[in-house]
């Protein structure tokens, strides 16, 4: 009976790890599909940003370009001609001078007319035979260069027949400056304006650009939209409705955006002025379009946990019936001293990490390998969205085992540790040093360090402490070369070890983070690793008794502290040496 109740006990003991297990990598990929989430919400309203940075440098530059166009018609010869046909509205010999010009300055096809026009706006000759009606766009824009005596685009307008327009406007002076004419140059919105608002460089479903500028109480939709038709200067939404990225982009804001557009639809949007206009861009995409993305790798996150709960339920099963193996030769043996069942629990765990580092990663390869045969043999047969997805299955088994590589780390800084023993730390220095020779040579690194204590350590633990912090200074470093330099104070009983380095530093307020697992300040993209170094360090020094800190300001680098009892350490000491 006490022996049912025994093995219902280790039965349960057992099931609760497996449910920790199972738990833990539950909790692990809800983060990890979190991370993600951001990372691609992230990354859209970077795509976002470009393009939109893209479409107002474009439609800035092109502005610029029809004004300096405009800018040099009115030279010497078209003022004198200009003045003689004021004069003589008839005189041939004027027109036919100034016709030459206007030809010569439409620039082919590049603009649709070339015209002149009298201060108050009636045309005295025009390239086209049949030239638009000079509208109140235009007679705006004419009494803004009269008055300013400087070329002008005007507002966007359309002709009788439907065709959209813009026109560069710029006084033709006499003599005096005082301007007698005007000259215009005149542009089709849709011959390049509005082909370079709509197109979009990457394949979308949904993305668009919108040119907005405010109407009053209204916002205007200055072109035509990808999911409604003739909405070029017609469709006109109240400023009200703050739902509308075209709204707060009209209002000054710019930057990221979430809300509705025309439609109702939600969508992220990024909204950015145009320079030295009343335009406004706003680029965005639906989000249900990020959403499908999210989902896809939602689902190759959960197969990759499902899989990972099944090999631990396996490789638990499998601890269990070795220990149960054990425990039955140990009872058989009526039971051995309580350091020996410590021993044998080491020896367990040292057994479970060892099958985690090797037949856990086993299956990761395996779903690695089979994704990137699945990705060969359907070579062709697969969309741009099944290769994306497949590369993120590829990707998120490497990231997976990357993680468990490091959790195995982090766990054997206990099971794993040596015994104690009288060590000159510079000589652990300098293995630090040559395990890290390659990342010191490629960043030109100089390292340089004061006379260093003979102190009693795990002399391996040590060095790896050595190593993560030298390797932290030059991974986060600034644009200058980094210069680190170590240092030891006697402080009574203890050791005061610092590494200080003029990187990027660190802000104080994460003064509570950075030593966690995982807890990373800084993107992947960023700085490559997992954010587990420094939690290394923090378990390693804390099992030879000491404390670890940091002191910092953002830009002026960083000091990482760590203390030793010195206990037997002694007081020998070494001499300064300088290595770079």
């Amino acid at each position: 009976m006490e022996k049912d109740k025994t093995l219902d006990s280790a039965v349960l003991r057992w099931v609760a790890v497996f449910c920790l297990v199972a738990f833990a990598f539950i909790i692990l990929g809800l983060l990890y599909y979190r991370y993600e989430a951001k990372h691609i919400e992230d990354d859209k309203y970077e795509d976002l940003y470009a393009i939109a940075k893209l479409k107002v440098d474009s439609i800035y530059d092109w502005r610029r370009n029809k004004l300096a166009d405009v800018r040099r018609v009115p030279g010497p010869l078209v003022r004198k001609e200009t003045a003689r046909l004021i004069q003589s509205p008839a005189n041939p010999d004027a027109r036919a001078a100034l016709q030459i010009q206007l030809n010569i300055n439409r620039k082919g096809d590049v603009y649709t007319d070339a015209l002149i026009l009298d201060t108050n706006g009636n045309i005295l000759l025009s390239e086209n035979p049949d030239p638009a009606p000079v509208g109140k766009a235009t007679k705006e824009a004419i009494g803004i260069a009269i008055k300013d005596r400087k070329e002008v685009l005007s507002d966007f307008f359309r002709d009788p027949k439907g065709v959209i327009y813009l026109d560069a406007v710029a006084p033709i002076p006499d003599n005096t400056g005082k301007p007698i004419a005007i000259v215009i140059l005149r542009s089709k919105a849709a011959d390049f304006l509005y082909p370079l608002i709509q197109t979009w460089p990457t394949p979308s479903r949904t993305a668009e650009t919108l040119l907005v500028c405010r109407d009053g109480d209204s916002i205007l939709f200055l072109n035509e939209l990808r999911h409604r038709s003739n909405t070029a200067l017609t469709l006109r939404l109240p400023i009200t409705n703050t739902t509308l990225p075209a709204v707060h982009a009209v209002l000054g804001e710019s930057g990221k955006f979430f809300g509705k557009d025309y439609r109702g639809t939600e969508v992220l949007a990024y909204l950015l002025p145009v320079h030295q206009s009343p335009w406004f861009v706003v680029t965005k995409v639906d989000s249900e379009e990020i959403l499908a993305e999210v989902k896809y790798r939602a689902w190759a996150i959960a197969v990759i946990i499902i899989l990972l709960i099944l090999i631990s339920a396996g490789l638990i099963k499998s601890v269990y019936r070795n220990r149960q193996e054990a425990e039955r030769k140990l009872a058989e043996e009526r039971l051995k001293e309580i350091m020996a069942e410590l021993e044998r629990s080491n020896k367990d765990l040292e057994q479970f990490a060892y099958v985690a580092s090797h037949d856990l990663q086993e299956p990761l390869r395996m779903v690695s390998s089979y994704t990137q045969l699945l990705a060969e043999r359907y070579q062709g047969q697969l969309d741009e969205k099944a290769q994306k997805f497949i590369d993120y299955a590829v990707d998120g088994a490497t990231r997976m085992q990357t993680l468990i590589n490091d959790l195995l780390a982090y766990s054997r800084v206990g099971t794993r540790g040596k015994s104690m023993e009288l060590t000159d730390t510079h000589d652990l220095l300098g293995q630090a040093m040559k395990n890290l020779i390659v990342t010191i040579e490629k960043s030109r690194a100089i390292i340089t360090n004061e006379e260093l204590p003979m102190v009693q350590v795990d002399a391996v633990q040590f060095v790896q402490v050595f190593q993560n912090l030298i390797n932290n200074a030059i991974k986060f470093r600034g644009d200058d070369i980094p210069r680190i330099h170590i240092s030891a104070r006697d402080h009574g009983q203890e050791w005061v070890f610092s590494i200080k380095d003029n990187g990027i530093g660190i802000d104080n307020k994460y003064a509570d983070r950075i030593f966690i697992i995982f807890q990373r300040l800084h993107t992947r993209q960023d700085y490559p690793g997992t954010g587990i170094g420094l939690a290394i360090c923090k378990k390693i020094v804390e099992r030879h008794n000491g404390r670890i800190w940091f002191e910092s300001e953002p830009g002026k680098g960083a000091t990482f502290f760590f203390t030793i009892p010195k206990e037997a350490s002694g007081n020998v000491h070494r001499n300064t040496a300088e290595t770079n």
